[in-house]
């Protein structure tokens, strides 16, 4: 990874900005919350600063990137969820999505994971062809995997993996 970009789990410090993030228009139709108040996202955020699992890509030590990082357990320890994946619209275009891609795989690797997983909207061509770049395949599609209560309607979402 470049010098001047750092990867690290989220801080108290980051909620502003996580929550910016989620609920930009561009940005939150393809992740897991529906809009809401700041004061509805705190013990969401809460909850993802407790389960060290919440991690943001910075440059300079200015956050541009942020995804999510949920290990599973016993036998299925090996495997990683990698979600809640997005750049920051003001950094878009920068190549900081194959940035962020390389310090997931990073991490990972150094934790000793086997199998990283993630879903994605069939409809988000530009994220499915970043984990392509990156070596994830497509394992299937789950069909109304989501509701997206603004359009009332159901997604269809890919399931990749990439194994290491």
């Amino acid at each position: 990874m470049q010098t001047d970009f750092g990867f690290r789990l989220a801080t108290e410090s980051d909620e502003a900005w996580i929550y910016a993030l989620y609920m930009h228009p561009a940005v939150n139709p393809y992740l897991l919350y529906e809009p809401m108040s700041s004061a509805a996202f705190r013990p969401i955020f809460a909850e993802l600063l407790a389960l060290r699992c919440k991690y943001v890509l910075t440059r300079q030590d200015t956050p541009v990137a942020m995804c999510k990082l949920v290990r599973h357990a016993h036998r299925d320890q090996h495997r990683v969820y990698v979600g809640g994946l997005a750049v920051s619209p003001s950094h878009a275009r920068q190549g900081i999505g194959d940035v962020l891609m390389t310090a997931i795989e990073r991490h990972c690797r150094q934790a000793g994971v086997v199998r990283m997983e993630l879903s994605v909207s069939t409809e988000n061509q530009r994220a499915i062809s970043l984990y392509k770049r990156h070596g994830y395949v497509q394992e299937g599609v789950m069909q109304k995997f989501s509701y997206f209560r603004a359009q009332q309607r159901y997604l269809d979402e890919a399931m990749m993996a990439r194994l290491l």
